[in-house]
């Protein structure tokens, strides 16, 4: 599949990219990024400085925060992306082109359906782009060590992602990104199904950079790596989504509550391992490959014994 063929179910489809899920998403990510820099903004009040002097201080660092900071991280998107980037501008603006291309994708209820479906593998590689950028930039621009992290993050968390896809393909018989909301009829596919769900859901901290993985990303390319961080937890709330709106009930908050959930679970994660070593976790997903593999291995040898019964 190529982008032009993606383009075209989009335009097609023109409100997923301008309205839901991909306007909303960067709604979202902009007025988050706001936020930050705005609470970064607000003074501190030094010894002897007197009450209406601080408010002064805030009323004006508000009045920047809410306006400069939303500016601010709109550039990331355009000028300053293009000059931190290495190469030609259309790959600058691929940073945020592609993520974003990757959550309008997403087979989310309530949004405009597309001609056909898209692989699962389509959308992780749109939302990665970012992520192989940000490597880039890193070891290009003097953080070698922060890019070198970078990398050991992504691949701890590619082989589990990869074998968690399987696993759930397993369960449902396909790749296609519907397929995370058709929850499986049989016993044996739903335990495929499930355990596959799991998995995808203990990949998240090396995916989303959090816990013991945490890592700071390139000025430049903030909003898309928080684009793609969204469109990934997007990706893996499908089920519970699926399992929400089962019967048709399509109401906005059964849609928002998993990947609500799925973020307040990353950030308790994140606030209490994030001081523990990138190194003893990487063994733990080493582990976690092992066993899914076993777990894949067993899937296969009784799909074999089934064919042959």
């Amino acid at each position: 599949m190529t982008l032009a063929e993606l383009l075209s179910f989009l335009g097609l489809a023109w409100s997923r990219l301008l309205i839901f899920p991909g306007g909303l998403c960067a709604f979202v990510i902009v007025w988050l990024i706001g936020t930050i820099e705005h609470r970064r903004a607000l003074p501190i009040a030094l010894p002897g400085c007197t009450g209406a002097a601080a408010l002064r201080g805030m009323g004006a660092a508000a009045l920047r925060g809410t306006g400069a900071a939303v500016l601010r991280a709109l550039r990331g998107m355009g000028a300053a992306a293009l000059r931190a980037l290495p190469g030609p501008s259309p790959l600058a603006a691929s940073a945020v082109v592609l993520p974003w291309l990757g959550v309008a994708l997403l087979p989310l209820p309530l949004a405009a359906p597309l001609a056909r479906p898209v692989d699962l593998v389509v959308i992780v590689a749109l939302l990665e782009w970012p992520r192989l950028l940000a490597i880039t930039v890193d070891l290009h621009t003097g953080e070698r060590l922060r890019g070198m992290q970078r990398l050991a993050a992504a691949l701890n968390g590619y082989p589990p992602l990869a074998l968690a896809l399987i696993l759930t393909a397993e369960g449902t018989g396909t790749l296609e990104s519907v397929g995370l909301l058709r929850i499986p009829e049989g016993s044996v596919a739903l335990w495929w199904f499930w355990l596959g769900v799991g998995a995808l859901i203990l990949t998240l901290p090396p995916l989303l950079e959090a816990g013991p993985f945490a890592l700071d990303a390139p000025d430049d390319l903030r909003f898309s790596m928080r684009l793609r961080a969204l469109g990934i937890v997007l990706v893996v709330a499908l089920p519970g989504i699926a399992l929400l709106t089962r019967g048709g009930n399509e109401e906005w908050w059964r849609i928002a509550l998993p990947p609500l959930a799925l973020t307040g679970a990353i950030w308790l994660v994140h606030r209490n391992t994030r001081h523990h070593s990138a190194q003893r976790w990487a063994h733990v997903y080493l582990i976690l490959d092992v066993l899914l593999a076993l777990v894949l291995l067993a899937a296969g040898l009784l799909a074999l014994r089934e064919r042959w019964a």
